[in-house]
């Protein structure tokens, strides 16, 4: 993902938030907490904090990690069966 974006994983479910600029290495970052205010994360009103950054959370998508999976992997079961 771009600098700006990360994949965050809930038990089964798949997240990318996206920070607003300036929020540089967020895919790198090792550790993360997210501030909230509320009883869950919302856009553009929380924060990502991870290596004395704190990013403005521009944009959440659910992400269809599942799906993803099984398109990736598709593919190669079917090269596995023609040979």
């Amino acid at each position: 993902m771009a600098d700006d974006k990360l994949a965050v994983f809930v038990g089964n479910d798949a997240y990318r938030l996206r920070g607003a600029p300036p929020c540089a290495q967020l895919q790198c970052a090792l550790s993360m907490r997210l501030s909230t205010a509320t009883r869950g994360v919302v856009s553009r009103y929380d924060y990502a904090v991870f290596d004395r950054q704190r990013c403005l959370i521009d944009d959440i998508r659910q992400l269809h990690y599942r799906r993803m999976q099984q398109h990736t992997a598709a593919p190669r079961g079917q090269a596995a069966n023609r040979g």
